[in-house]
């Protein structure tokens, strides 16, 4: 039981901060996103 407690608290914890990461990295890419597609035009 507790196992598997940790697994989906794990996995959980996981999903979360891929989330965050993701949002963070993101706000960091919008200039850097426009610049490359302008280049590429």
């Amino acid at each position: 039981m507790k196992d598997k407690l940790f697994k989906y608290y794990f996995s959980f914890c996981g999903i979360v901060f891929i989330i965050i990461y993701a949002d963070y990295y993101m706000s960091l890419l919008p200039t850097n996103w426009k610049e490359y597609f302008l280049n590429i035009e």
